[in-house]
């Protein structure tokens, strides 16, 4: 977790907590669960992160100070980082304090040469989750599901965002629809769709 990361798609990954609920089938295999039983990370009453009474663990203020550098760095180069946030969690959990997505939005505005990638298995969350200003400030989120489950959390997203319904809609307009309810260009939607 931090500055360098060998994920091909990013330039780092920042973790503003650990753990999580497995919630579909998609998280069988989790690799963040199977790394935190690995290094024996646990909540502070001794429980696997990701079991289902397990409190989430907030990684530390110096950790947070990370992205902060790694923006002014882009910033003096003149170049943008992209940031795999959340890989160890997923920041749209219920379980999650409201406090500390609050926290992360404001990291997040305070790194604008950071390209935040916050990818979630709960699309249903989002509306009640981001800023009310997110859309409007140009940031949008992304979908981790399997090829399954795709449609279904696609479509969840898209209907909080604009009452939209996906059923029966062709590959193709499915992306344009849902890059217009995401307010992205069509090729951004492309790989969620």
């Amino acid at each position: 977790m931090g500055a360098i990361t060998p994920i091909a798609w990013c330039d780092a990954t920042f973790n503003p907590r650990v753990g999580c609920l497995r919630v579909s089938t998609a998280c069988d295999r989790c690799y963040a669960a199977a790394l935190s039983w690995r290094y024996g990370w646990r909540d502070g009453k001794g429980r696997d992160l990701w079991d289902t009474g397990a409190d989430r663990k907030r990684t530390s203020s110096a950790y947070w100070r990370g992205p902060v550098r790694w923006n002014e760095r882009a910033q003096a180069e003149g170049t943008r980082r992209r940031v795999f946030c959340a890989s160890m969690a997923d920041v749209f959990d219920n379980k999650a304090p409201t406090s500390w997505r609050v926290d992360l939005w404001s990291l997040i505005r305070a790194t604008p040469a950071l390209d935040w990638f916050l990818l979630t298995k709960r699309p249903q969350n989002i509306g009640d989750m981001l800023p009310t200003d997110w859309a409007a400030a140009g940031r949008t989120s992304g979908l981790a599901p399997r090829r399954k489950t795709k449609t279904k959390r696609i479509a969840a997203l898209a209907g909080q965002r604009r009452g939209l319904t996906l059923a029966g809609v062709r590959r193709a307009q499915r992306r344009k629809i849902i890059a217009n309810a995401l307010g992205v260009d069509a090729e951004i939607a492309a790989p969620i769709t």
